[in-house]
């Protein structure tokens, strides 16, 4: 199952990357197929909670998203609502540090929708709780040029 998580990672971060559509379809499919196939199995094993079960679902998101359809995006949203509501439950119904990364796909996901208000909050919360727990991540300052980006939209100054 470890492997499969870092395959289902390999391939979103291959779809990112890649530049022909049918191809960034292609890896996000495969990488959703591979993150659901292991979320199934881990929540049988060790609960819908789990932090791995919410990793999975958080990859599952990230390949909805990256697919793009309304559909998908609306797909997304819901998974990554479920991560946070899991993430918070496994954490005794506090805050997760690693929730970071959540809030940050909610954000593309909820400008995706065209949700700017939703976007910007989630923005918000990934970059305060990703500049606390994981700074050096590049998906620290993915989610502090989302942040400005959202922010200079609405008419703020900055991300503080």
């Amino acid at each position: 199952m470890v492997a499969c998580n870092l395959l289902a990672r390999c391939l979103l971060s291959q779809a990112e990357g890649a530049v022909d559509q049918n191809e960034r379809r292609r890896l996000a499919q495969e990488a959703y197929a591979e993150a659901d196939r292991t979320r199934s199995i881990r929540d049988q094993l060790y609960g819908i909670t789990s932090s791995n079960s919410v990793l999975c679902r958080r990859y599952q998101a990230h390949a909805l998203l990256l697919l793009g359809e309304p559909a998908d995006l609306k797909a997304a949203r819901a998974c990554l609502q479920y991560a946070l509501a899991f993430e918070t439950a496994h954490n005794d119904n506090a805050e997760w540090p690693a929730s970071g990364q959540t809030h940050w796909l909610l954000a593309r996901v909820c400008l995706a929708l065209d949700d700017r208000d939703a976007a910007l909050e989630h923005a918000t919360t990934a970059h305060r709780l990703l500049a606390a727990h994981n700074p050096a991540e590049p998906t620290y300052r993915e989610a502090a040029a989302l942040l400005q980006k959202l922010s200079d939209q609405q008419g703020n100054t900055g991300i503080g």
